[in-house]
């Protein structure tokens, strides 16, 4: 007997031992133990030695921990020995209490949890133990008669110590041999479910039950001995009897005896479904999936595989029969045909009219092999290995008999080699002969080549003993020999280059079918000319990253570990398993007191460990590689690939990027990462970090004598005492960490000659040293060409002209807030990138009006003494003869320079690119020289308020031209006719235009163009014919819009249309859209629309539907046609008043402020979204409504005020649950809404989609219904388990259950 004695112990299990005892029961419990002697032994002894176990569940019970482990050792034991039987005594409790752990098991768990001494496990066993004993049949006392209750445990107990005998005969003298063959076919030993037919003739029972309702009369006699009740509810189908019968067997073993069938249709009613061979096949495949270590060996006798992968020959035959048999579920056969299928693609072996003698011999070998192969160590904790092996076994098509290389790439720490470890202790055993060849990389001196082939051969061949090699020719023979007709699987790990594989006699056409060869490395040029299948190992999500870390931690340490630090630590491991195990290992060694400071150390140091074994793939780079993955890693990691290909070619020393960088990623050190369309260059978190610590032990004590500077810190302090040097060659800084304003020297730049790239995200206080004055009025000299000055009566070269900001070598500049009002005096001869945001630029470049010179001036010579009165001359003269160039610079962004006026003459910029003058609300024009930049793609002048003209016809001459962003420049005067030159303009931005009602007619030349913005023009009337190649037209917000292109039916390349706010379009307007069958978003809210066009069904691409603030009052029935839409809102519609049948595809509907629209009712409701709800049960998506109102609708079966609501699922034995619809009040846009099921523990959290953009206040209470699927992907949701919902910041919530038979309609099934 199991129970809490500080509980009931003395007071009603007193009584029940009394009348056990009584009826002469042997009884035991933990105070009937001896004393003196090892109490947990006794208590095992005791607990295995009994038949029947009496669990009594009281108040307190799970207060008791002594009870709660003893309840772990009766149900490990009731699974372990036949014969034992539990009675659950539910006293005063409620099962579904002891289940789900409610009421009071809630609360002791609570403490449970709290409590540092006991092990999570433990408690989950608990938990465990408590779920399978409350599911048990059992008896309960809610405030009843004790002594009754009393009595009817004895009874019961009484039945179960004594099973019911069926009388046999009264001379049974000729049963005994028949009895014996009978057990035997009865298979007792064997743990598939059997159905055996005993035949014969005569004999009464089943046969004889007939009348209108023979089957539940048939079932309520099952039923009833199931359950040893004669009392239960009546059923009005015969379907809730066989729902009842399922319920009763589960998890039970049974022996059930049917005497005196005569039809299938009484075995059907009682749901007899026996398992066949096929059935046994499905529970064999599915352990294979789910238990490790489990193999399988198909052996096809005299069938081909084939025919049991397609189910062809036999096979076939025999489906057709299942497949016309009315009495088996369509389903099931599928079942047993993916079955099939996944066994015969297994290896195995297959004999066809053979020896069968030799074959027996064969099998007998296999499966000697299968259950003895050589294991190799995996991991200590491999917790996070199992998916990765099922998708390397996936790659590997071990049902192909092809012979396959396959190469497991990735990053150094990243549990390549764990994995595939794992992966050959699965498969081996399917093969002639397995080798695993290790440490590949680590073999070096004269005679590698052939202590690699001594290596491979002395596996192969099983023997360590063998003649020597001369020339590792003979070692590639030997390895030919030795492979020639047997199935090899050999995996070689940590291979760098080709030649290792090449001298191993890697060759595919050498290798026996079937063979495989895995190849695990870090550089996918290690593979050379060998054809493969590569299997790229992933970083650790962020769930498997706390998972493996807590399985480290904790394997060492069971006190539970700060969450918020473990979460910190997954974060930044970047994925790496090597990462956590030696982190691990580190905090381990470590008092837990000193964790955080460890932590803050390793974000700036990486551990020791880490760096050597992350850095073995840095070494092994040549001296470009190396110089460039230093650059990534400290300062171009997250650029957009395009521009960092730019920045980096350099044709006069041959370095092509896109070609250096490919190498880094096909070593893994580098990654393209493709972010909203652009490809950017990113590294590992962890890889970076290793490369930055290269740069730091370059000098540790004096980062201004590093390559590269990346710490806030080391600049600054740079910066301030000018420390840097010439060997600086990149400075970044980017964080805001620094909040207090810092002033620093404009002078530090002088030593550092030899910058390549500069990015100073943080606004700085400049300053100029004092001693400097002279020197900041010569600045404006740069004679980065002179080689030889001469001043007269001093022959001595002049070494004061230095001041000025010198980058020859400079390639990419970007400096937030740059102190200087012009470019002329800074040396950048090299640079192509100049961002200068927020910068102090009054103009690019100064212009000469009374200086003569230009930079062709090469020299200057004056001598002559024939002018005598002194002469006063312009020492900017030298400016413009300093021969400065801009020729490299690409890309020019001066955004948000607020006192930009001017941009000087864009003469010598032949190849600059994009220029963005976002923002500079002072620039009032273009320099008429614009027209020179025949390369130039991209021009934003977009929100320059000050601008009034632009020089048209200098523009128009800008034939690379592909986007022209004018937004929101209101004060220029014209759009020029001139514009249609442009000839490859592909994205035009004329947003905020308000100084003509009409555009120039010419838009319809510009045949590139594929977008145009002309949003919040609000005098446009009219838009002239477009290019029939455009795709986005936005021209919302344009309330004087009358008329859309008259060849708007030809843009049949328009996909994406907003035209909001633009009331005079109306229903006409609408009905001209309705013939573009590829637009996928269509904006026309508050357009006046009083009647919807019925052509809206040839929209059959429209995935996006805006039709808010609109006046019509219904939508027509071909809106159904709509099979892609996913959106509709149509809020603020006042005058909508009902809803046709909605397309299937739509899962979200905003139908706020609808105020003539009701709420409708269930029925109605299942009309409307019938489709919607049908194709929402096969994703987990689900389907979002939003109404205005306070009350929830009538169809609501539970509800509750609040944001909480819990109900049981209550029992319906015709239907199955399949989704709840649900619905809150609430007056918050965002809410979520979570799903929990108790008695499962398992939850399902779905956001509802809300335009929080657009409404950020919300003033009026909105009523939501979202519908959520349940099924494998969601929850599941059974008869009996309790659920709870939860709305964030709802004032009331309310569902309704939806079964499977509220979406049977029009012959339409549900999906499997």
């Amino acid at each position: 007997m199991n129970y809490s004695y500080e509980d009931i112990g003395k007071q009603f299990i007193s009584h029940l031992q009394g009348a056990l005892s009584r009826r002469g029961f042997t009884i035991s419990d933990r105070t009937m133990l001896p004393v003196g002697q090892d109490t947990r032994l006794q208590l095992l002894k005791a607990i295995e030695e009994s038949e029947i176990y009496v669990v009594v569940f009281s108040n307190n019970y799970a207060s008791s921990v002594r009870s709660l482990d003893e309840l772990v050792d009766i149900m490990e034991c009731l699974g372990r020995f036949d014969q034992r039987k539990v009675l659950p005594v539910f006293y005063n409790v409620e099962p579904s209490d002891v289940r789900s752990q409610e009421g009071s098991f809630k609360e002791a768990f609570q403490a449970h949890k709290a409590d540092e001494d006991i092990d999570s496990d433990r408690v989950q066993k608990w938990k465990q133990a408590l779920r399978d004993a409350g599911q048990l049949s059992g008896l309960t006392m809610q405030n009843g008669d004790e002594g009754k209750f009393v009595s009817d445990i004895v009874e019961q107990l009484e039945k179960m110590q004594n099973p019911q005998e069926l009388h046999v005969a009264d001379h049974p003298v000729v049963l005994g041999s028949r009895v014996k063959e009978l057990i035997s076919t009865l298979r007792l030993d064997c743990e598939v479910v059997l159905v055996v037919a005993v035949f014969g003739i005569s004999g009464i029972g089943i046969h004889y039950r007939g009348g209108s309702n023979w089957k539940i009369e048939l079932q309520n006699m099952l039923i009833s001995c199931l359950s040893q009740n004669c009392k239960f509810p009546s059923m009005d189908h015969h379907n809730e009897g066989v729902t009842k019968i399922k319920k009763l067997i589960r998890g039970r073993k049974i022996l059930l005896v049917l005497d005196d069938v005569d039809n299938f249709e009484q075995l059907k009613s009682l749901g007899i479904n026996p398992a066949w061979s096929l059935d046994e096949l499905v529970h064999i495949m599915d352990c294979l999936g789910k238990l490790d270590q489990r193999k399988v060996l198909p052996v096809f006798y005299k069938v081909e595989p084939s025919d049991v992968r397609s189910q062809d020959g036999s096979f076939k035959d025999a489906f057709q029969a299942h497949e016309a048999n009315d009495n088996i579920d369509p389903k099931r056969v599928q079942k047993w045909k993916q079955a099939l299928r996944d066994a015969g693609l297994l290896s195995g072996l297959t004999l066809q009219n053979g020896d069968e003698g030799k074959f027996v011999s064969d099998i007998v070998e296999q499966l000697e092999k299968m259950q003895s192969p050589q294991e190799l160590h995996v991991a200590d904790h491999p917790v996070v290995v199992g998916s990765r092996v099922k998708e390397l076994i996936s790659t590997l098509r071990l049902d192909c008999q092809d012979v396959l290389v396959v190469a497991v790439f990735g990053i150094s720490g990243i549990g390549k080699t764990t994995i595939v470890r794992a992966t050959y202790n699965k498969i081996s055993s399917y093969f002639d002969v397995s080798c695993f060849l290790g440490g590949i990389h680590y073999r070096g001196g004269s005679n590698w080549k052939i202590e690699l082939q001594n290596l491979l051969i002395s596996c192969l061949s099983q023997n360590c003993k063998f003649p020597s090699m001369d020339h590792h020719n003979e070692g590639v023979t030997k390895i030919k020999k030795l492979i020639r007709g047997r199935k090899i699987l050999l995996v070689l790990d940590d291979v760098d280059n080709f030649e290792q594989l090449k001298s191993l006699g890697i060759n595919p056409a050498w290798f026996y079918k079937g063979s495989r060869i895995i190849v695990i490395t870090r550089d996918k040029q290690s593979l050379g000319i060998i054809p493969y299948t590569s299997y790229q190992t992933t970083e650790l999500n962020r769930r498997e990253s706390l998972n493996l870390f807590n399985q480290l931690m904790f394997s060492r340490d069971n006190n539970l570990v700060n969450m918020k630090f473990i979460e910190e630590v997954a974060a930044l491991s970047g994925g790496l398993p090597l990462v956590l195990e030696v982190w691990s290992r580190y905090f381990i060694g470590h008092e837990r007191k000193q964790w955080p400071s460890l932590l803050k150390k390793l974000k700036r140091i990486p551990h020791g460990d880490v760096q050597k074994q992350l850095q073995m793939s840095y070494d092994s780079l040549s001296a470009t590689a190396k110089n460039l993955f230093l650059d990534i890693a400290c300062f171009f990691d997250g650029m957009d690939k395009e521009l960092v290909f730019k920045v980096l070619h350099d044709e006069e020393s041959a370095f092509f990027p896109d070609i250096e960088i490919q190498h880094l990623v096909d070593k893994f050190l580098v990654k393209d990462s493709d972010e909203d369309g652009f490809i950017m260059v990113v590294m590992n978190q962890v890889i970076r970090e290793m490369g930055q610590e290269v740069i730091r032990q370059e000098n540790v004590d004096e980062p201004g004598k590093r390559t590269r500077l990346i710490s806030d810190w080391d600049i600054l302090r740079l910066f301030r005492d000018c420390s840097g040097t010439d060997s600086v060659r990149s400075i970044k800084l980017e964080s805001s960490d620094i909040e207090e304003p810092v002033t620093v020297q404009i002078e530090a730049f002088k030593k550092m000659s030899n910058l390549r790239f500069i990015q100073l995200r943080r606004k700085l206080r400049w300053s100029f040293s004092s001693k400097d004055v002279i020197d900041k009025a010569r600045s404006c000299f740069s004679f980065k060409h002179l080689k030889y000055l001469v001043r007269k009566r001093n022959k001595a070269p002049c070494k004061s002209m230095s001041a000025c900001l010198s980058f020859k070598h400079l390639k990419y500049l970007e400096w937030e807030g740059f102190p200087c009002k012009s470019l002329d005096n800074i040396d950048m001869g090299n640079v192509v990138v100049i961002a200068l945001w927020h910068s102090k630029l009054e103009k690019l470049w100064e212009g000469v009006k009374r200086v003569v010179g230009t930079d062709s001036v090469r020299s200057i010579k004056l001598e002559s003494s024939d002018i005598e009165e002194p002469v006063t001359v312009q020492i900017e003269a030298f400016k413009k003869m300093s021969n400065l160039s801009f020729k490299k610079l690409k890309i020019l962004d001066v955004s948000e320079s607020t006192s930009l006026a001017k941009t000087g003459n864009f003469i010598g910029l032949e190849n600059l690119e994009e220029l963005n003058l976002t923002k500079c609300f002072k620039l009032e024009g273009l320099d008429s020289s614009i027209g020179c930049l025949q390369k130039l793609v991209e021009l934003d002048l977009s929100c320059c308020t000050g601008l009034k003209r632009l020089p048209w016809e200098m523009i128009c001459k800008l034939t690379s031209l592909q986007k022209l962003n004018l937004l929101n420049c209101f004060n220029l005067m014209e759009i020029s006719h001139e514009i249609g030159s442009l000839i490859s303009l592909k994205h035009l931005d004329l947003g905020g235009y308000t100084r003509s009602k009409n555009l120039p007619n010419s838009l319809c030349q510009l045949h590139q163009l594929t977008s145009l913005y002309l949003s919040y023009c609000h005098n446009l009337k009219s838009i002239p014919d477009l290019p029939l190649n455009i795709q986005y037209f936005y021209a919302e917000g344009c309330p004087n819009l009358v008329n859309l292109p008259s060849n708007i039916s030809e843009l049949q390349f328009l996909m994406h249309i907003r035209l909001d706010n633009c009331s005079k379009l109306g229903s006409e307007g609408f009905t001209q859209v309705t013939t573009l069958r590829n637009l996928k978003t269509l904006d026309m809210s508050n357009c006046n629309i009083s009647q919807v066009s019925s052509g809206i069904g040839n929209l059959v691409s429209l995935e996006h539907l805006y039709l808010s603030r609109n006046t019509f009052s219904s939508l027509p029935e071909s809106f159904s046609n709509l099979s892609k839409l996913k959106e509709l809102f149509i809020d603020d519609c006042s005058e909508l008043q009902l809803l046709p049948p909605l397309p299937s595809q739509l899962t979200d509907i905003d139908a706020t402020k609808c105020i003539s629209l009701d709420v409708m009712s269930f029925n109605s409701m299942q009309k409307a979204f019938f489709k919607v709800f049908k194709e929402s049960l096969m994703n987990t998506e689900g389907f979002f409504f939003r109404l205005s109102g306070e009350e929830l609708p009538e169809w609501c079966t539970y509800r509750n005020s609040g944001n909480v609501l819990s109900f049981v699922a209550p029992i319906r034995f015709d239907s199955k649950i399949c989704g709840i619809l649900s619905c809150a009040t609430t007056d918050y846009w965002p809410t979520f809404l979570t799903i929990h099921n108790k008695t499962k523990e398992k939850s399902h959290r779905m956001a509802t989609r809300d335009r929080v953009f657009t409404i950020p206040e919300v003033e009026f209470s909105t009523l939501k219904v979202v519908f959520c699927p349940l099924n494998n992907k969601t929850v599941v949701v059974e008869a009996g388990d309790t659920v709870e919902l939860w709305f964030d910041r709802a004032t009331s919530c309310g569902l309704r259950l939806v079964y499977e038979d509220d979406l049977v309609d029009s012959g339409l099934v549900l999906p499997s």
